[in-house]
């Protein structure tokens, strides 16, 4: 389990903190869904060891961070959001590096790199340089250095970024795989990223977790509170609703309780799950129109 008791962290005195005094236990596979700036970095960077807490502790399987960081260090394999990348090593090199120090015979080291290589789709891309990778491959050699480690916990920032579709769709199959199997706590800023680790959502909001869901829960969550209605200007005058335009300006969708708006005829659209985080974050944080 790792328990998190009351954590603040503040990268600069006087600035607002990137975490408010969190308290939040997580039981195996999570994934942390907010904005950006929503301080879910900076949460997986404590559990990585990279920032230290000014208030609070942190255990990972009751190891307390802030007094044994190196044996907590050791439970996390951490992907970064960043692409930090040693430049002029290959990527074959750069992981054989990363199995040696991790304490793989060197008799199994070229075998688990291999593997690991392919579990992302990047055995041909062995030989290359690092600084040649695109950044969807760079992304990739990041997921494959953290899957690299034998960890008890698998912690990774943004995923997804920057990938296109196919990668996407590829690397969410994989990372639904492995919360099956392993701890995996998952940062996203993407909504359609939230079913990778279905039954247990922590959303996150200017430094707090502001709710635990499950994603079928989550992503019932805008049913029958979603209407079209022709872009008038009482159409999103009423402070009671929230509302976004759609695509040509002529209609807007309103955010609406489970009920027709009275103020113009209204078309129930099909939710989808972006209407429910819209609409939850909205709630969260007062009116935002547009």
């Amino acid at each position: 389990m790792v328990k998190i008791d009351n954590v603040t962290v503040t990268y600069r005195p006087g600035s607002s903190p990137a975490l408010s005094r969190l308290t939040l236990d997580i039981e195996g596979s999570a994934l942390i869904l907010g904005p950006s700036g929503a301080g879910k970095s900076t949460l997986l960077r404590a559990l990585a060891g990279l920032v230290r807490p000014s208030q609070g502790e942190i255990w990972l399987d009751n190891v307390p961070l802030s007094r044994r960081p190196l044996a907590a260090r050791r439970m996390v394999a951490y992907m970064p959001q960043e692409n930090w990348l040693p430049r002029e090593a290959t990527l074959e090199e750069y992981l054989r590096e990363l199995a040696l120090l991790d304490g793989y015979p060197p008799t199994a080291v070229r075998q688990a790199v291999r593997d690991v290589a392919d579990l992302v789709h990047l055995r041909s891309a062995l030989p290359k340089r690092l600084k040649w990778l695109s950044g969807g491959m760079k992304r990739r050699a990041l997921l494959a250095q953290a899957l690299l480690r034998r960890t008890p916990w698998l912690v990774l920032d943004e995923p997804t970024l920057g990938l296109d579709p196919e990668e996407q769709a590829s690397v969410r199959a994989l990372v639904r795989h492995l919360s099956q199997h392993r701890r995996v706590i998952v940062a996203t800023q993407f909504v359609e990223d939230a079913s990778l680790v279905p039954d247990r959502v922590i959303i996150f909001r200017q430094g707090a977790a502001v709710a635990v869901t499950q994603w079928e829960t989550f992503r019932k969550a805008a049913e029958g509170r979603v209407w079209r209605v022709p872009w008038t200007p009482a159409a999103v005058s009423d402070g009671h609703q929230f509302w976004a335009p759609e695509a040509g300006g002529k209609t807007v969708l309103l955010y609406a309780p489970a009920a027709a708006p009275e103020q113009e005829p209204g078309e129930p659209v099909p939710s989808h799950p972006e209407d429910a985080y819209l609409l939850f974050m909205q709630e969260q944080g007062g009116r935002r129109h547009g």
